[in-house]
């Protein structure tokens, strides 16, 4: 007869029971059960398949202690240990995270099975013990409560860490079912412009591409400039793939890969140059910025290919002007020979601020300016030789032209052909009419193209184009006395913003392919825009034409060029100091019925119901840690992924988005924030009352779409006064709305809408195109249908990605924060607000400043904290991005808290003061240790509290 009481046969029949039926549930179903239900058992400690056995097992074990329980006693304490680890197993899951939340109701009921385990156990110790009954009991029972202390230590701490969780799991939002979006957006947009651009030679790359110049006599070859100081030779065919090096003067030319103007920029061949007989035969001229023997400068050089060589000798160079300069920018670019055989050079105001030591002046050195020599000594009634040197530069090896404007005025530097250029990087020579076209680069207020004569002032630095300099200093104001002379306004000019600047000159077409186009100069600016200025009989300017925009997005125009027979080439740059620079052609431009975007955004077949603003199924709204300051609007977001395609990459980036992929963006603008307008904050929901809709004014709804090319476009669409509906804009518009504070005060705020090629200033190669949809942004906690979820993970879960990723790996990673975020640092906040309003521009391979304004970057990486200012440390030798401790002295803080077009920033699209950023941003320069503190591997990772 069984030794044990009904009861505890009962515990053990049905502690077996349900371990088995667990067990065999677990072989059987292993994971495929519990994840249609969308639970994630990937972090269980133990394969599902061993686990269920040892569960099986275990039930087993209890039913065989019940029927033979002296006997089998053994079984039992198998059971127990099985127990146990089993339960550690469980707490160890729920304690680190990596068991769903589910998960904790187990360990309760493990704890109670084990518990019993042992009071039976006892029980049969005490019935078969020798000794006396009451010392057996003492015996058993300070060996169950020994492990009895020890299995609610760790089953406490599991529900402590599990309850919450458990909580969670409890008001678990409906998973993500994601549906392919369908719209009826073009595969590829087609261009809105006469001509479009496409590659010249497809195969070829280089570095930092600065200019194209046809090699005389050489049958059809090129040669290629190259900024570090590489000139590379290559057939002109456009599938030829080989460029053999031309000459090589890195070492003259130094270190270029800080910001600035520095490196090899034009070539000029000697007019004799493929004369056999001529004693000029083989020579051409280079103008680069030297940096050797600890100094730097501008350098006009002479250098000669050899009789029966191909390539040039490096050591055959004449340095024939030498210029020592302070900055790396404003050097000029261009040099060339003019119709009448002599050498012109352009030379820029080595970026010298006001007052400007350099323009205006000809008595000192040779800056800013254009330049015009004899090099080839011709003497008696064409030239002599220059009377003077400059202050501090050294010229030898030609003559000054007789004719020049200011040769016998008193004191002179008698090259100087024209003044009163600020930095003119280009300038080319009309083939047919002989005149001379100067591309000038204006500071804050003024791009500008003249045409150039003998004696020409143009104005530089008391003007800037037709209007008086932006100057730091009264005096450079006022037109100088006396006036050096010809003045010289421009033949056209226009406002320079973040988007219009840094114009690139180009030439007077007289090619053959474009007879519309003959007569008109061409040029672009660094947006990527290509015009084309018309003039009369009379050199009147009678239009501006766009043209092209460059059909690569992020490109940048680096110059213009000319084959043998006037065809036009473009040079590009992509990344700087990368070999990834290409040469292009203009082409009409064909537009296909396919490629045209849609004129109305209700044409899309994005929005369901634009009244209501529901999109169509498919579109996923998202949210962000550090939305972008856009000028107080609210922003919603949405991504839509086409049929069958997933996310690819690390889940911490950078990733790849499928081609159909289609981001959705839309801006809503509170009116009046004066009774609490503005208490809505950005989200992914647009379910507002009517009276927050009556205060919102509808602006815009971008597009950004993931083309068939793999490449990306933006569309920007306007909406109309009464809500319904909103227009493709395809060139930029600016709209001034009155707007009501929060202290009740009537201000006027401009609102720019981007047109379709503004959206790639920021969207640009170096930021992968897409900048809210990362990692560290949409790793957050999001309210669904009012419960909380981490947004990263439920668009893991939703299987929006290809990786697959445990929550904990998820809750490791990087994020950014608010910064009205109560659980992070102030540092954190700060460099979360840098990432995400300033990183797409300043991070490496891209023009803008030198610091790095990417999160995961250290800050001690970034080169913000005490680093030079580089664009203010003309005028302010001390000038810091951030100097510790000195908010009023840090240009970051100063450029922020402007809304001054050429100090803001950002630059693009803003006009309101983010005054919570700016805020922010002072408290924690003024927490700054002093610079000697600064420690070089200072931990950013633990930014949370």
């Amino acid at each position: 007869m069984s030794p044990l009481r009904a009861s505890m046969k009962g515990v053990l029949w049905i502690g077996g029971a349900i371990n088995l039926a667990t067990g065999v549930g677990f072989v059987v179903a292993h994971r495929s059960v519990f994840k249609r239900f969308g639970w994630d058992l990937s972090g269980v400690a133990l394969p599902m398949e061993i686990a269920g056995l040892l569960i099986a097992l275990l039930g087993i074990s209890l039913w065989i202690v019940a029927w033979r329980p002296k006997q089998n006693r053994g079984l039992l304490w198998l059971a127990g240990a099985a127990q146990v680890v089993y339960l550690a197993a469980t707490c160890y899951g729920i304690g680190r995270h990596e068991l769903p939340a589910w998960c904790s109701v187990f360990a309760p009921v493990q704890t109670a099975l084990l518990l019993l385990l042992y009071w039976i156990d006892r029980y049969l110790a005490v019935e078969n013990s020798q000794v006396p009954p009451s010392r057996a009991r003492s015996l058993a029972r300070i060996g169950q409560w020994a492990v009895v202390a020890l299995v609610l230590a760790a089953t406490t701490w599991a529900m402590a860490r599990g309850v919450s969780d458990l909580r969670k799991f409890a008001n678990r939002p409906p998973p993500l079912h994601l549906t392919p979006v369908s719209s009826n957006l073009p595969a590829i947009a087609g261009p809105i412009t006469p001509f479009t651009t496409v590659e010249a030679f497809p195969n070829l790359r280089f570095m930092d591409l600065t200019f194209v110049a046809p090699l005389p006599g050489s049958s059809g070859q090129f040669l290629a400039i190259e900024r570090q100081g590489r000139i590379q030779r290559f057939e002109n065919s456009s599938s030829t793939g080989k460029k053999t090096l031309f000459l090589d003067i890195t070492h003259l030319v130094g270190d270029v890969h800080a910001m600035g103007d520095d490196g090899l920029s034009g070539i000029a061949f000697h007019p004799e140059f493929a004369q056999g007989e001529s004693p000029h035969r083989g020579q051409f001229f280079l103008h680069y910025t030297m940096h050797c023997d600890g100094k730097r400068g501008i350098r006009l050089s002479r250098f000669t290919v050899p009789a029966g060589s191909d390539v040039a000798d490096p050591k055959s160079e004449v340095v024939m002007i030498e210029q020592p300069d302070e900055n790396p920018s404003h050097n000029g670019g261009t040099v060339m020979f003019g119709p009448d055989g002599f050498l012109y050079f352009t030379v820029g105001d080595d970026d010298a601020r006001h007052p400007n030591k350099h323009a205006q002046h000809i008595d000192r050195d040779l800056f800013s300016g254009v330049l015009r020599i004899d090099p080839d000594c011709r003497g008696g009634e064409v030239s002599h030789a220059p009377p003077r040197q400059p202050n501090t530069g050294h010229t030898q090896g030609y003559f000054i032209p007789n004719d020049n404007p200011w040769v016998g005025a008193a004191n002179a530097l008698e090259e100087f052909y024209a003044i009163g250029l600020r930095n003119p990087w280009r300038a080319s020579f009309d083939r047919e009419s002989g005149k001379l076209w100067v591309s000038d680069v204006g500071e804050h207020r003024r791009e500008e193209v003249s045409l150039v004569e003998n004696g020409s002032n143009c104005g530089w630095s008391y003007l800037e184009g037709t209007v008086r300099s932006n100057s730091h200093c009264p005096q450079a104001l006022d037109r100088p006395e006396p006036y050096l002379g010809q003045e010289t306004m421009p033949l056209y000019e226009y406002d320079r913003d973040a988007m219009n600047r840094c114009i690139i000159g180009g030439y007077v077409y007289r090619g053959k392919y474009f007879p519309e186009l003959v007569g008109q100069y061409i040029y672009a600016d660094i947006s990527g825009r290509i015009y084309a200025i018309e003039v009369d009989d009379h050199d009147k300017f009678v239009a501006n034409r766009l043209l092209a925009v460059l059909d690569s997005d992020g490109h940048g125009i680096s110059s213009f060029a000319e084959d043998a027979d006037g065809e036009l080439l473009i040079c590009v740059i992509r990344n700087l100091n990368n070999e990834d620079s290409e040469i292009y052609r203009l082409q009409r431009a064909h537009l296909q019925p396919s490629q045209s975007l849609p004129k109305w955004l209700s044409q899309t077949g994005i929005f369901e119901d634009l009244k209501t603003m529901k999109l169509a199924a498919g579109f996923v709204p998202f949210e962000v840690n550090s939305p972008l300051w856009s000028d107080r609007a609210l922003k919603y977001r949405w991504i839509g992924l086409p049929a069958g395609k997933k996310i690819t990459g690390d889940i911490e980036g950078p990733w790849t988005f499928p081609i159909g992929t289609i981001f959705v963006k839309h801006f809503e603008l509170p009116l009046d924030e004066s009774h609490g307008g503005r208490s809505k904050t950005e989200g992914a929901s647009l379910q507002v009352d009517s009276e927050q809709q009556a205060n919102l004014r509808r602006l815009e709804t971008r597009l950004l779409v993931r083309d068939a090319k793999g490449g990306y476009y933006g569309a920007a669409y306007r909406w109309n006064a009464d809500k319904t509906d909103a227009k493709l804009l395809n060139f930029s518009e600016t709209e001034e709305i009155h707007t009501c504070d929060a202290h009740g005060e009537k201000q006027t705020q401009s609102w720019l809408y981007p047109g379709r090629f503004e959206c790639m200033i920021c969207h640009n190669p170096q930021t992968d195109l897409v900048l809210g949809f990362s990692s560290k942004q949409l790793n957050r906690d999001v309210t669904i249908e009012g419960c909380r979820t981490n947004q990263l993970q439920r668009f893991v879960d939703g299987g929006m990605f290809e990786s697959q990723v445990k929550a904990h790996a998820i809750g490791k990673l990087p994020r950014l924060a608010a910064l009205d975020d109560p659980h992070a640092t102030i540092e954190h906040k700060v460099r979360s607000y840098l990432d995400s309003n300033c990183s797409y521009c300043h991070r490496p391979g891209r023009y803008a400043g030198r610091w790095d304004g990417r999160f995961e970057r250290p800050l001690a990486k970034q080169r913000i904290v005490d680093e030079t200012a580089i664009f203010f440390a003309f005028i302010d030798p001390d000038a810091k991005v951030v100097k510790s401790g000195d908010p009023d002295d840090s240009y970051l803080l100063r450029r922020m808290n402007s809304t001054v077009p050429h100090m803001r920033m950002p630059p693009i699209a803003r006009s309101v003061v983010h005054d919570d950023a700016v805020k922010v941003v002072k408290q924690w320069i003024a927490s700054l240790p002093p610079s000697t503190e600064m420690i070089a591997d200072r931990p950013t990772n633990k930014t949370r509290k």
